[in-house]
């Protein structure tokens, strides 16, 4: 019958249009940059969560040695999820993943991501996206329940309003977030239908994220003085300029109030599912952008989590070239790797016992 057919065929075709972009987006075939696919796929992949999860951006990448962390505990294993960029949206998205299909750490150690905005980066680049954007790095390649959960429970919070929502000032609604994700996706399985058809796989080593001429995995070397020289002058005019762009972040600005409310339900999230122990890293820049953060105030917001201050730990006055030991103002290098690992340790070795069950 024809009206069977002209029925029929736009469905069918729909639904094989829209299987094809869920499948692509889910295959991560969506333009993500090698070390954000392998992240982005390490959060589900079939193993059991670790006993330590470190949730953070590209300054954990380099600035967190997991081995060696595991051969300092003895006892437990650990696990380092970066992003390309300090988006709380996206580790909150990912954590949520993680809890899903890997199950419930022990403890999370969660790098703060309140941004300190740079003066010379906006100039070429423009302001910072904000903190519920989407990032075009990583097109919606979480599932789109996942993002609704995220906006249910803020709404549930009163954190942010269901008008705003709908209305999306400032957040994408859930409806919204589904049909970029499905645009994304179909627009990828258009140009590459073989990736409706095979999923794609990359060959993702332990530390994707690490250049092997900067450091490896399990490769941070301890502080000696007697090995290390003040860098060339030129080398610290650069990182002093670098650094005097930054600005010192305000927590009565949106753009970080937003921020501080996204850390707030990565914390919810955590303790809900079950997660002991959440332990807040703040990591630093370089010199006068290490200084950018008020980690009191920072303790403030957040007062039954433990925060290791990292700025602290690299300006410790008892090891005088430790605060040079970046590779740029805003990535320390593996010596000052061990030293934040060390501190992490140090965190967790610190916990209160878990408390006997019955």
């Amino acid at each position: 019958m024809q009206w069977v057919r002209r029925l029929v065929i736009p469905v069918v075709v729909l639904t094989v249009v829209l299987v094809a972009a869920d499948r692509v987006i889910t295959s991560h075939d969506a333009g993500l940059v090698h070390f954000t696919w392998c992240f982005t796929e390490q959060l589900s992949i079939d193993e059991p969560a670790s006993d330590i999860l470190v949730l953070g951006s590209s300054r954990s990448g380099l600035g967190i040695d997991p081995p060696w962390i595991e051969s300092a505990l003895g006892d437990r294993s650990v696990e380092r999820v970066t992003f390309g960029s300090n988006g709380e949206l996206q580790k909150d998205l990912g954590l949520r993943t993680y809890l899903h299909d890997r199950g419930v750490p022990e403890t999370l150690v969660l790098e703060l991501g309140f941004e300190q905005h740079s003066a010379a980066f906006e100039a070429i680049s423009g302001p910072p996206p904000e903190p519920f954007d989407v990032i075009p790095e990583l097109p919606l390649s979480f599932r789109s329940s996942v993002y609704s959960d995220v906006i249910g429970d803020l709404v549930a919070h009163d954190e942010i309003s269901r008008a705003d929502v709908f209305l999306e000032s400032k957040v994408m609604s859930p409806a919204q977030y589904l049909a970029e994700r499905f645009n994304d996706g179909a627009a990828v399985a258009l140009r590459h239908p073989g990736s409706v058809i095979t999923r794609e796989t990359r060959t993702c080593v332990p530390d994707m994220k690490v250049q092997s001429e900067k450091w490896t995995w399990g490769t941070s070397r301890r502080y000696q003085p007697a090995r290390l020289k003040e860098p060339a002058p030129d080398t610290v005019t650069g990182l002093e300029r670098a650094a005097s762009t930054f600005r010192a972040v305000d927590f009565a600005d949106t753009f970080t109030q937003q921020e501080v409310l996204l850390t707030r339900d990565i914390i919810r999230t955590a303790r809900r599912a079950g997660v002991r122990n959440v332990i807040l890293l703040y990591l630093p820049s370089y010199g006068k952008a290490g200084a950018g953060v008020d980690v009191e105030a920072v303790r403030s917001l957040f007062p039954d989590e433990p925060v290791i201050d990292g700025h602290r730990v690299m300006s410790d006055p008892s090891k005088p070239l430790l605060r040079y030991q970046f590779v740029n103002v805003t990535h320390v290098n593996r010596i000052g790797a061990r030293a934040i690992s060390q501190a992490i340790v140090d965190a967790i070795i610190a916990l209160p016992e878990a408390e006997p069950t019955d």
